[in-house]
């Protein structure tokens, strides 16, 4: 039987679409791929989609790589610690004067993304520099955001502040 009107989600290119897209827990990754397709092709038509809040804490670590790929992105589980995150100004654009240049952070950092789409990267006293706690990607005309901070630091409400253009 299926459902009610009423628990149908909305189609994401309906006018007005949304400002931004927040994928606060795993579901997404756990099944119903028609609305995280739904949220691709928002993202790739000019939207903004950001995985936050407890995404990161409650995602099963093999299920980062499958979910990310289906939006052409090599994203995968990388380290579980706190260190020191460093702001790329170069990501950040405008909000880079209203973000902290450095903070600490404890997440869940994500391997094989590419430099310009790190946000916030370990310090470079790091051993593995590469891995990103925040990280914000063009995919086609649109952005998709991860966020690993599982501890809800201060920096970290900035930086999803800025993602959504709420901070420049």
């Amino acid at each position: 039987m299926g459902q009610k009107a009423s628990q149908r989600p909305r189609p994401l290119t309906t006018a007005p679409a949304p400002a931004v897209v927040l994928i606060t827990d795993q579901g997404l990754t756990e099944g119903h791929t028609d609305v995280w397709d739904a949220v691709i092709t928002y993202v790739r038509q000019g939207g903004t989609a950001i995985a936050m809040g407890h995404f990161s804490s409650f995602v099963k670590p093999d299920n980062i790589r499958p979910f990310f790929a289906k939006a052409g992105l090599a994203w995968d589980t990388g380290e579980y610690c706190r260190t020191m995150v460093t702001l790329n100004p170069d990501v950040a654009g405008s909000a880079a004067t209203s973000l902290p240049t450095q903070y600490s952070q404890k997440a869940v950092f994500l391997k094989g993304v590419q430099p310009t789409a790190i946000l916030y990267g370990i310090d470079e006293t790091s051993v593995d520099k590469k891995e990103a706690a925040i990280c914000f990607a063009q995919v086609g005309n649109g952005k998709i955001g991860y966020v690993g901070d599982v501890n809800v630091e201060e920096g970290t409400d900035d930086a999803i502040l800025a993602m959504c253009g709420l901070l420049v």
